[in-house]
């Protein structure tokens, strides 16, 4: 039986070629998941566009009015779906003691009561 056992320069390239073979097979399998890497990440980015194009975005800042969607509407991009209230624009007139008029002042909170609301 000794006659059927590699030789140490067979046995040497008998391991060479093993390790070959898995360094290809390495290979092989980096770049198998380099790709599907790849993919994953498209899909990612597909799936982020796809939900950016969920929200719905106002032309301006203020506050919301009026709103006019139901469950399940489709909108499209530049449909009207509510009223926004520039709050730049608005003016309050009120009464206020000579007391309190060296008091107030930019910046100040202030709550408004405005038809019951």
């Amino acid at each position: 039986n000794a006659k059927n056992l590699p030789t140490k320069p067979e046995s040497t390239a008998l391991q060479l070629d093993g390790l070959r073979q898995d360094s290809a097979a390495t290979h092989l399998r980096r770049t198998l998941m380099d790709t599907d890497l790849e993919r994953v990440r498209k899909t990612t980015s597909h799936a982020r566009g796809r939900m950016d194009n969920l929200i719905v975005r106002a032309p301006m800042d203020g506050q919301l009015s009026f709103l006019n969607v139901t469950l399940g509407l489709r909108v499209g991009q530049s449909e009207s779906i509510g009223e926004i209230k520039v709050m730049d624009n608005f003016k309050i007139h009120t009464r206020l003691s000579e007391y309190y008029i060296d008091r107030v002042q930019v910046g100040l909170p202030a709550s408004v009561t405005y038809q019951g609301k």
